[in-house]
């Protein structure tokens, strides 16, 4: 299982108005970029066989993160089977993946949307997808997901309901609230889906969805 901790010493007082779970997703998203990144530049990397100096300037305002990696692996590095620092490299003897596919292909399909299975439950086909890596085993994460499935759930019932109560009603005003309240159960409806889409689905790079 991946797994990613962002620890932080002080929390504004605006954060208290925001849920845990945006939080939580919202770390996921700067893992994955990261990841995304890393995993694309590993492949470019090996076939250059320079270390990452050579080929990349981090940027401190934006690849903190990355930097730090790599100076981290130059200093540890030595004791794995291979690894690619910003300093050195050490490419492994026999590459586990021959990839013949554009570089960034496995942060590619990582990204991917949750799949269904056939009783339309959520799955995830990879350790790497934001559901199957945090949400299944976070519980706050998970509870709210469901939540946001029922009520998702109920308020297309309910709109589906205002709306042949509108089509039969003969008053104007009657069919004005009906078609409001189906407007409102609607644009709950959008929300709910938006919100299990930001809890389940991987953040893509722009470059990648071209």
């Amino acid at each position: 299982m991946l797994i990613v901790r962002f620890g932080t010493t002080k929390r504004s007082p605006v954060a208290k108005l925001f849920p845990e779970w945006y939080f939580h997703q919202n770390a996921s998203k700067v893992f994955e970029q990261d990841m995304g990144f890393l995993s694309s530049q590993n492949e470019i990397l090996m076939k250059a066989k320079v270390p990452t100096k050579e080929l990349y300037i981090n940027l401190k305002s934006s690849d903190t993160w990355v930097a730090e990696y790599r100076k981290w692996m130059d200093k540890v590095g030595h004791g794995m089977p291979y690894y690619f620092g910003h300093n050195t490299i050490s490419l492994p003897q026999e590459p586990a993946v021959v990839e013949h596919a554009p570089a960034g292909l496995v942060a590619s399909i990582s990204a991917l949307l949750p799949e269904k299975a056939g009783i339309g439950s959520m799955h995830a086909p990879n350790l790497a997808n934001r559901y199957f890596r945090h949400v299944i085993h976070c519980k706050e994460c998970s509870s709210v997901v469901k939540a946001f499935e029922t009520w998702k759930k109920a308020l297309a019932a309910i709109a589906l309901v205002s709306t042949t109560l509108a089509i039969l009603a003969t008053g104007r005003q009657w069919k004005a609230l009906l078609l409001v309240s189906t407007a409102l159960c609607l644009s709950g409806y959008y929300f709910c889906t938006a919100a299990i889409s930001l809890n389940t689905t991987n953040f893509i790079r722009t470059h990648r969805r071209l």
